[in-house]
């Protein structure tokens, strides 16, 4: 799947424009082309999130997941930053999602899912014969990246969630430090006014 970047940086200069304020948006980065692994050299930073959707004891330990996310990702110089909706490939969301249970048998299976991602918005504007126009906003999901594990396990998922919390968020850490290297990536990451 490709991203055309010249949507998301044109969008950001039409509010950019909207609310009266530009930032270093330059005209050069309006004509680039990305696929969802280059996107991955413009983060800046992630927006952590931790989604737990588990039941009856089988994950415990979600702030310890969370703690250890963010010392991988400090590290690497990737920052941890808050806000209200991940809006751009340079600061997108890093889900970390568990959904389960215990069954029958006592055993608990669990669902454990890393996503980077963020929300592209457009806005679309339709007249109609008599004059009106209707704006629509459209926002979808894109996504960067994304994998799954299953776990089972007879207490909890614990160790198994954190271990492999720890090996995604350190692949993804290094793949995003690789990509800012990447032929081209510096030059477009100083124009856009992002630290190398």
């Amino acid at each position: 799947m490709r991203i055309c970047f010249r949507q998301r940086v044109v969008g950001f200069a039409a509010a950019a424009l909207t609310f009266g304020f530009m930032g270093s948006v330059q005209a050069a980065t309006l004509n680039v082309e990305m696929s969802n692994p280059d996107l991955l050299g413009l983060v800046q930073s992630v927006h952590l999130q931790m989604v737990d959707e588990v039941g009856d004891g089988c994950w415990t330990n979600i702030n310890e997941v969370r703690a250890q996310a963010q010392a991988i990702l400090a590290a690497a110089q990737i920052n941890v930053a808050q806000v209200e909706v991940p809006d751009s490939a340079t600061h997108p969301a890093l889900v970390i999602s568990a959904s389960g249970q215990r069954v029958e048998g006592g055993y608990c299976i669990v669902q454990t899912e890393a996503r980077l991602s963020f929300v592209t918005m457009s806005r679309f504007a339709h007249g109609t014969a008599d004059g009106n126009v209707t704006i629509v906003n459209y926002n979808s999901l894109s996504i960067m990246n994304r994998t799954t594990v299953a776990v089972v396990s007879n207490e909890n998922v614990d160790a198994e969630v954190l271990n492999w919390v720890g090996q995604v968020v350190t692949a993804w850490s290094n793949e995003i430090l690789a990509r800012r290297q990447a032929e081209n990536m510096p030059a477009l990451r100083q124009r856009m006014g992002l630290s190398n």
